[in-house]
């Protein structure tokens, strides 16, 4: 893997280009280290596949023929937006200290003031609000226009279970519409689906429930049994989520519901269990309770159409 940087040994303005206060005059292999961490964490995100494609046409490099050049080349943009944002956050805090034989120290003379711990807060909370964006639009161009990303894990997973799309899980959890925070929870979704879900229906009626979905011809009875069950399966994968994702990639209202107004840099830690434990058991509870409203919607309804599983039954 290389990362999509420094073609033309003109690394630090394409950097400047999408980071304006950085300055085009500063060491390009300062900051090399953390490009390559961050472009190995994307290239697991979007797939080694999708990765090499951009690489090839970063570098001039032929590409698989009947590839649309002109869509790579507009990939290779947002693939770069998002790693800058990311490596800068990710090494920003160490270039705040010098390092000498005397040990760590801050930079400080008469032209300059080390600037106040919030205002650090204020900017990092910023920028990773606008990493998050960035994400979310290259996720987005992924899944609209990018053909072999419909072979990757993530989209053929998407495309078999209750939520087709960010925006359909949004309208059942609010996630601000957000493709890559769809994309981390997937998994979650998934497992829901396997453990609560085909617990509660045969199997067969799940099967066939998500067979109509595609072909978009539900039952009225199977519409009201999808709308219980993605309301459900939502709660229940976030609160999973909220365990064993990174904070950054959540919600900012699930968060800031938690956490109130805090601005010091400890606060915001995600290493926080406490905090973590509080949010999942919130949701937990609130799962639990629409799981047990999906049961008694089924019994309400016909059980030759939608019949109940065995307690036992997986």
């Amino acid at each position: 893997m290389r990362i999509l940087f420094n073609r033309n040994y003109n690394g630090m303005q394409e950097l400047k280009e999408i980071l304006g206060f950085l300055y085009a005059s500063n060491d390009f292999s300062e900051v090399v280290a953390e490009l390559e961490l961050v472009s190995r964490e994307v290239e697991k995100i979007i797939s080694p596949e999708i990765y090499a494609l951009a690489e090839k046409s970063y570098f001039g490099e032929a590409l698989p023929q009947g590839t649309d050049e002109e869509l790579i080349a507009e990939l290779v943009k947002l693939i770069q937006r998002p790693v800058v944002v990311d490596a800068y956050l990710l090494g920003a805090p160490t270039r705040d200290t010098i390092h000498d034989n005397n040990g760590r120290g801050i930079h400080s003379d008469e032209h300059r003031k080390v600037p106040f711990e919030w205002m650090l807060d204020r900017e990092e909370k910023a920028l990773a609000k606008r990493q998050a964006m960035e994400m979310d639009a290259l996720i987005a161009f992924l899944i609209e226009k990018v053909e072999p990303f419909k072979e990757t894990d993530f989209y053929k997973q998407m495309m078999s279970s209750v939520f087709r799309s960010a925006k359909e899980f949004d309208l059942f959890f609010p996630i601000a519409q957000s493709a890559n925070t769809f994309l981390h929870v997937m998994p979650f979704v998934r497992q829901v689906e396997k453990m609560d879900i085909r617990s509660r229906l045969k199997k067969e009626a799940f099967q066939e429930l998500l067979t109509n979905l595609t072909a978009g011809n539900l039952t009225d009875h199977q519409e009201e049994i999808l709308d219980q069950v993605r309301v459900a399966t939502s709660i229940k994968a976030m609160a999973m989520a909220v365990q064993r994702l990174p904070f950054k990639v959540l919600p900012d209202g699930l968060i800031s519901h938690y956490t109130g107004d805090r601005i010091t840099t400890k606060a915001k830690m995600p290493s926080s269990l406490e905090m973590r434990d509080s949010v999942n058991n919130a949701l937990m509870r609130d799962a639990k309770n629409e799981l047990l409203k999906l049961e008694r919607l089924i019994q309400e309804l016909n059980q030759d159409e939608i019949p109940i599983a065995p307690q036992n039954s997986e």
